[in-house]
């Protein structure tokens, strides 16, 4: 690949999208695109939770704390992860993924309109977090916090 001799720095040989704007001195953070509301908490819901969090911690080096009244173990994924829990299935075990919703009620209410239904109603656990749990019209529980 040739070398650039110019001292001058090169110019952008690419346009701008068409409608697009220099965000420069605007002191905004440029959009995030396509953002919505985020994962923010992750959960296996185990048998056996005492053996996941030992088969987690071996696989994958996860520091996992169930030193609660609940036994719950709570993983915290340090860096860039997403922090999540192992604990007691409530019926049949499985993986459920968290949504961070500004209004449970509006969201569980939008979820019905569009074929979901609501698995749990917003249950809040004192001093921790307010949550629910709907199903989507293909069977999948998802999780929804506020």
């Amino acid at each position: 690949m040739a070398q650039r001799r110019s001292s001058r720095p090169a110019r952008r040989t690419q346009k701008r999208a068409a409608g697009a704007r220099s965000r420069r001195g605007t002191g905004r953070a440029p959009a995030r695109r396509g953002a919505g509301h985020p994962v923010v908490h992750w959960e296996i819901a185990a048998r056996d939770p005492k053996a996941l969090h030992t088969f987690y911690e071996a696989v994958f080096g996860w520091k996992i704390d169930a030193n609660n009244p609940m036994e719950y173990g709570m993983v915290t994924a340090g860096g860039s992860g997403i922090n999540g829990g192992i604990g007691p299935a409530q019926g049949v075990p499985g993986v459920t993924f968290y949504v961070r919703v500004p209004d449970l009620d509006a969201a569980l209410r939008k979820i019905g309109e569009l074929g979901g239904s609501t698995a749990v109603p917003p249950t809040v656990i004192p001093n921790m977090v307010t949550f629910a749990v709907f199903t989507d019209p293909q069977g999948n529980r998802i999780g929804l916090v506020k």
